[in-house]
């Protein structure tokens, strides 16, 4: 999965963890990427999912999260054009 949000393109990674016990869980990698500088990050997601789509969701919410914190936290505030 892979989106645009606030000048950062964010790709999202689903695995499956068959070798879950009781349940199977899903993983994510997320990827975010930068438009106009040499930023990137890629980190895993701490979370564990129920369902592909949950997984999806769930880690498009987490990158957007700290998109918004990055940008907070740089002094800029604004978003990449």
């Amino acid at each position: 999965m892979e989106f645009e949000y606030r000048g950062y393109t964010i790709r999202i990674e689903a695995y499956e963890d068959t070798a879950a016990v009781h349940d199977h869980a899903w993983h994510c990698t997320i990827n975010v990427t930068g438009h106009v500088d040499t930023w990137r990050d890629r980190f895993t997601a701490e979370q564990r999912f129920g369902s592909l789509a949950a997984a999806e969701q769930g880690a498009a919410a987490i990158a957007r999260e700290y998109v918004d914190a990055k940008l907070a936290g740089s002094g800029q505030g604004n978003a990449q054009v």
